[in-house]
Formats: structure tokens, C-alpha cells, sequence
């Protein structure tokens, strides 16, 4: 899906979609900001959600922007991810409209560039983590680590009654007036060493 499109889920049957505007990471095309994508309906078991923000270096500031239309469940996957090299420019925002909610039965999955000590991914919206997991960064091997600054918004509500890990390098944020509940169930593993993610 390129910048400006809509996509509607409905049904059970397994597709994958991704998200990525490449016409922000051409030197004929610079100062690129931003796209956006607007979604709806539910992700059945099966279905996928690739959002990719791309490495626009020396292009562009690079913010991929998904506007959710209304509450909704995801039991396949979602991920927000930083594809290129080490530039740390492109981020994620994430937004539900105020007092909805994505219940999360299936993966979430958040990365960054990197370096992740600059950008930040938001999500914006509650989050219920029912049973589903929430991963904040990605660690594909000993020398590939994607960590995530990984921030949820003002005001809004995290109740975790799934898994939540915490890979090598990336912080998961609360802004001020954002609670966080672990219900029945809910685990957090922190991966960092001593709690306190180092450089990568």
C-alpha cells in the first residue's frame, strides 16, 4: 500500500498487506515528511500488516502515519518496522481515534532503526493485550538488533493481560496520564541487561 490508500479488512482468509511509499527514498524526490494509510476491520488468524518506514536518510524525515478508523481486534499479526540501513530518521505513529481500542489476541511487533536513540514510534489509542503479544524490538541475531523507542500517548490505557517483551536496546514509554494495568495473565519480560537498554 502506497501513501494515501485505505484498506479495509473483512473475512478469515490468510492475505498479507504491507505499507511502504518508496517515492520517499529517491534523490528525485526530497524532503519527503510523511505518508499516511488508513485502515479498518479486524485481522483474522492468518492475516498481516507490514507498515515499513523507509531509510529516507539525507531525504527526508520519513513518519509513516496509519489512521485506524474505529476500535478493532488483531489475532494475526502487525509490525511496525525500520527497513534499511543504520539511519535512524524514519518512525511509526500508530493512531486510533480518542477512546478506542486495539485488542490484541495476536503479535504486535515494534523496531526501530539501529540506533534507536533518536526517533520514537507512538501509538496513540488503548491497548489491550489480550492473550496476544506485544514485542518492542527485534533481535534477529548476535550482530542484527532493531530496538525501538516505543511510545504510547497521553491519557490513554494499556491493559496487559498477554506478553510483553522488552528486546535488547528498546524502552517502552507511558507519556504522562497513559496507565498501564497487568491483568490476569500478563507477563513483561525485559531483556535489557539490569533493566537498562544499552547502545547497540
Amino acid at each position: 500500500l502506497l501513501g494515501g490508500s485505505s484498506l479495509t479488512f473483512g473475512g478469515t482468509g490468510a492475505g498479507a498487506f504491507a505499507v511502504y511509499d518508496t517515492s520517499g527514498v529517491c534523490p528525485s524526490c526530497p524532503n519527503q515528511t510523511s505518508l499516511s494509510v488508513s485502515i479498518a476491520g479486524d485481522l483474522a488468524e492468518g492475516q498481516s500488516l507490514d507498515v515499513e518506514t523507509g531509510e529516507f536518510g539525507s531525504f527526508g524525515s520519513g513518519k509513516t502515519i496509519i489512521n485506524v478508523a474505529h476500535s478493532f481486534t488483531n489475532a494475526g499479526a502487525i509490525t511496525l518496522d525500520h527497513v534499511g540501513g543504520g539511519s535512524p530518521n524514519g518512525s511509526i505513529a500508530f493512531n486510533l481515534p480518542a477512546g478506542q481500542t486495539l485488542t490484541n489476541t495476536g503479535t504486535f511487533t515494534v523496531t526501530g532503526a539501529p540506533n534507536q536513540f533518536s526517533n520514537t514510534e507512538t501509538f496513540t489509542g488503548n491497548f489491550t493485550n489480550q492473550g496476544g503479544r506485544l514485542n518492542a524490538g527485534l533481535v534477529a541475531g548476535p550482530f542484527e538488533r532493531k530496538p525501538t523507542n516505543l511510545s504510547f500517548t497521553s491519557g490513554d490505557a494499556f491493559l496487559n493481560m498477554g506478553a510483553v517483551t522488552l528486546n535488547i536496546g528498546s524502552i517502552l514509554a507511558l507519556d504522562s496520564g497513559t496507565t498501564f494495568t497487568n491483568g490476569a495473565g500478563g507477563t513483561i519480560t525485559d531483556n535489557n541487561p539490569l533493566g537498562s537498554p544499552p547502545n547497540p
